[in-house]
């Protein structure tokens, strides 16, 4: 399949290699705008597969991709053991947005062929967009055993231990392929990100911009790296015209859009930003929409299941048991964009507080109960997978830091919670869950899990661990929803206003079931402008809602320097920031369907 590039031009996979060391012709090519929509191609009675792929790349080179993707699809059907065909399908919805199906295409590849290289690396970078973070991580280990060039198999193992929580093993590995190859623009794309989460904003964006040529989707991260100002302006000039060459993949388009939003909220160009952060949804929400009947469905099993009497009895039955670490956990939960990362911050920059960040084992664990309730045998009863990855680490790397050993995986992937989990099965899910916090903080007398939709598993934890801390994160609705809306975070379901409004009024329903539930005195909940403006008082309060003594670190959460990965990360290292508050005024004549959130006092 043609793509109009020279060899030495970089693949369009996303590998950082070069054309003729990569994909080799095989590449779609890159998307230009929206994908045009064509007739279904239907292969004829005695036509080849070869002829219907020089089909194929008609359509798709004269940008007719619907077309080009039909034509992928009869192709694989009519071959189904090929490898080839399997990957080029992939790659083709790959570079149209449509990451669901890619990754199945892909993994049939690589089921085929399990070397195929070229199939390894798409398939990684799809579940990397998606979210996956634990699928991606075990892919890109594999490629960093398959490939050949030393600098792909260090940029392969860095993205793996990147994504696994290990970030100074990550910038050692990627310093090292930038000495030995400094050229290789994807080294310093991922060199580039891992920085920012340190807080070495200058380091990071010079390297962002050594790649920004090659990969000019790492403009996003330049943007959240810092304010932007009207120095800036000949650079947003420069991603712009990039924009209006058309040759760039649809995620690509997307992240570009979303950079050039902040950049322009940040220059008060509040038009010009609403149509960036417009088409960067619109792009990236090719991936798919917002299940609703789904999860109103979930959300009426979790209020259905977890009763205030559901979990008076399990917190009788636990009550009687020993429980010396029943007060470690702290559970830091809310929408995103709600306020859970300047909350860890500042909880954790207690000295009897560790911070454990976004901590995938209760979506694990969930995941697992689901799937053994669909085999219909009994869950396992060894520790779960983030606690196993936290071990192994821990044992191999002994100089890393907690932050750095812990994974951050799979935040926002949604799991219904089966009708019935066993006692045993909540007793060993509270036992592995202790394990890991002692681990991340053996010297702590509170450790923190800030992995947001937490909400959606307060039942089991509560059940499991009836002397948990919540603290629920709570921003003003509409500022809340208008900030999903304008950042482009992994995962992420709902790509338009009417979903994310959707999304919200369901995490509020949720919420106000959980509020009737809880025990008073574990359950507790922040305002994100309270917090903001009235910074003391209230992080006083929430020390105290821990049952630990005040100590002044808590007031400077911008000098706590554990690694941060969100989206907020450079408001995270910042003073009392109040940029955030009432941001919707900026946007009032664009907010559609989130004007139904506006308090009544703008009504």
């Amino acid at each position: 399949m043609r793509d109009n590039l020279s060899r030495n031009d970089l693949c369009p996979c996303g590998s950082g290699r070069k054309f003729k060391k990569c994909c080799q012709g095989k590449a779609p090519a890159a998307l230009a705008g929206q994908s045009a929509a064509g007739p279904r191609l239907i292969a004829k009675p005695g036509q080849s597969s070869q002829a219907l792929a020089a089909t194929a790349s008609r359509h798709w080179d004269a940008g007719r991709h619907a077309a080009a993707i039909a034509a992928f699809r009869d192709i694989a059907q009519m071959t189904p053991d090929s490898a080839d065909a399997h990957y080029n399908l992939g790659l083709a919805l790959f570079r149209s947005g449509q990451l669901a199906e890619a990754a199945v295409a892909l993994q049939r590849a690589v089921e085929r062929r399990p070397r195929f290289e070229p199939a390894l690396q798409v398939l990684a970078n799809v579940h990397d967009h998606m979210g996956r973070e634990n699928e991606a991580a075990a892919v890109y280990r594999t490629l960093s055993r398959t490939t050949k060039d030393r600098t792909e198999q260090r940029l392969a193992l860095a993205k793996a231990l990147s994504l696994e929580g290990a970030a100074e093993d990550a910038v050692e590995e990627l310093r090292r392929a930038a000495a030995a190859a400094p050229a290789h623009a994807g080294t310093h794309v991922l060199l580039g990100q891992l920085l920012l989460e340190k807080g070495a904003f200058a380091e990071a964006e010079a390297h962002l911009i050594k790649a920004i040529d090659d990969f000019p989707d790492s403009f996003q991260h330049v943007a959240a790296s810092r304010r932007m100002t009207e120095a800036d302006r000949p650079l947003l000039a420069r991603l712009a015209a990039r924009l209006e060459k058309g040759n760039l993949q649809t995620r690509e388009r997307g992240a570009i859009h979303f950079g050039l939003g902040k950049a322009h909220d940040d220059l008060r160009d509040y038009a010009e930003a609403m149509r960036h952060y417009d088409l960067g949804n619109k792009l990236c929400g090719l991936s798919g929409r917002l299940d609703r009947a789904g999860l109103k469905a979930v959300y009426d099993e979790l209020i259905a299941t977890y009763s205030a009497e559901a979990l008076r009895r399990a917190r009788s039955a636990k009550e009687a048991l020993p429980d010396a670490d029943g007060d470690l956990p702290v559970l830091i939960i809310g929408m995103p964009r709600s306020g859970t990362t300047l909350t860890e911050q500042i909880l954790s920059a207690h000295p009897d507080v560790a911070g454990g960040g976004e901590l995938s084992f209760w979506s694990d664990r969930v995941k697992a109960w689901m799937a053994a309730a669909r085999s219909n045998v009994a869950a396992p009863g060894q520790p779960s997978a983030g606690l196993e990855a936290f071990t192994q680490l821990r044992a191999s790397r002994p100089g890393l830091s907690v932050t750095e050993t812990v994974s951050l995986a799979n935040l926002h992937r949604r799991a219904a919670p089966p009708r019935h989990v066993s006692d045993a099965d909540l007793d060993q899910a509270g036992a592995d869950y202790l394990a890991l916090l002692r681990q991340i903080g053996p010297g702590a007398r509170r450790v923190i899990d800030k992995a947001p939709y937490n909400f959606e598993r307060l039942g089991q934890i509560a059940s499991a661990l009836p002397g948990a801390r919540i603290i629920y994160c709570r921003r003003e609705p509409v500022d809340n929803c208008l900030s999903i809306y304008f950042t482009n975070f992994k995962g992420r379901q709902g790509w338009t206003r009417d979903d994310v409004l959707f999304q919200y009024r369901q995490h509020q329903r949720l919420m106000d079931h959980w509020r009737k539930v809880l025990p008073r005195d574990r359950f507790t909940e922040v305002d994100y402008a309270t917090l903001i403006t009235d910074r003391e008082a209230e992080t006083r309060r929430l020390i105290a809602f821990l049952g630990l003594d005040w100590d002044d670190a808590c007031l400077a959460p911008e000098r706590n320097e554990r690694v941060v990965r969100s989206a907020s990360l450079w408001q995270a290292r910042q003073g009392a920031y109040t940029g955030s508050l009432n941001r919707w005024r900026n946007y009032e004549p664009w907010l559609g369907e989130f004007r139904d959130l506006l308090p009544a006092q703008a009504d």
